[in-house]
């Protein structure tokens, strides 16, 4: 790849954006370009066959004495130059390559929950934070499409944080309640861990939803997750759960004139080199 990249950057096109190819990859686009301390950098966008977008980053090292020449496309005549694709994108958003690891250390995963029946002003919706999770994404150089993930949740680790609306506001009392009735609801004696194994990947313009099975309370169903850049190097993944669909039935009170909704939003956000 290395090889290949240097016929792209060494030629007087190297820091203008326009037409070039890149072993069988388009140059579609140019991510910024600058000049600091005789060394410009810049960021080609490339594109397969198949439409699979790359960033690639160049390096134009300049000797110490060089004045690069004043035209319109930083008249850049290198004396060593290089550039590798790095970073496969969704859309314009890189991706690192590689093995992605997350979990507490550098992320957050919360569960949403609501309430529904005639007792409903009575509860609360929650937000819950699951302490003790991990996920690992496995990016290769073929890009997005290729990846996989797999994801462990502690169900043990259920903490409320948060709870809307209801009669009255949460105590601590209430708290540690109803950690220990999503517990109970859960079965989590016997089914301590839920998992998810990606099956399939697909990309957009800015997000991509990772498809596989999650297995919980002793049942596997497939399910879908949604993941978008939020910010910079910050990643949110989203999905619902749906609880009759894993064998759990819903916590209920006041026979049942109070209940917890049945779909339980689920939301991990990220940060890279975290």
């Amino acid at each position: 790849m290395i090889a290949a990249a240097v016929t792209e950057a060494a030629g007087p096109m190297a820091a203008r954006p326009g037409a070039g190819t890149c072993r069988g990859r388009r140059r579609t686009g140019w991510i910024g370009a600058d000049l600091t301390d005789g060394c410009a950098h810049g960021a080609p966008m490339y594109q397969d066959t198949v439409g699979q977008s790359y960033v690639a980053i160049l390096y134009l090292y300049l000797p110490a004495t060089h004045q690069p020449a004043p035209d319109a496309a930083l008249g850049l005549r290198p004396v060593t130059a290089w550039a590798t694709v790095i970073s496969p994108t969704l859309g314009q958003v890189a991706i690192r390559t590689g093995r992605l690891r997350f979990g507490p250390h550098n992320g957050r995963m919360l569960l949403r929950t609501g309430r529904t029946g005639v007792g409903s002003t009575i509860g609360h919706d929650l937000t819950i934070e699951v302490n003790d999770w991990s996920v690992q994404v496995n990016v290769p150089e073929t890009g997005p499409a290729d990846a996989t993930a797999t994801a462990h949740v502690e169900l043990a680790s259920l903490a409320v944080r948060e709870g809307t609306g209801g009669a009255r506001p949460l105590t601590d009392k209430d708290r540690g309640e109803i950690e220990n009735n999503a517990r109970r609801t859960l079965d989590v004696d016997r089914h301590p861990t839920a998992t998810f194994d990606s099956t399939r990947v697909g990309t957009g313009d800015d997000s991509a939803t990772i498809s596989g099975t999650l297995t919980l309370h002793g049942v596997a169903a497939p399910i879908d997750v949604q993941v978008r850049e939020v910010t910079p190097d910050r990643y949110r993944a989203t999905t619902v759960v749906t609880q009759s669909a894993y064998g759990i039935k819903q916590y209920s009170a006041f026979l049942g004139a109070l209940k917890v909704r049945d779909d339980v939003e689920v939301e991990i956000e990220v940060r890279l080199g975290g």
